[in-house]
């Protein structure tokens, strides 16, 4: 889920697989 928001908008990196 958070991989498609990611691919989305490049810009929300920080919801990568590793919550930061």
């Amino acid at each position: 889920m958070v991989k498609m928001i990611r691919d989305r908008r490049p810009g929300l990196r920080l919801f990568e697989d590793p919550p930061l």
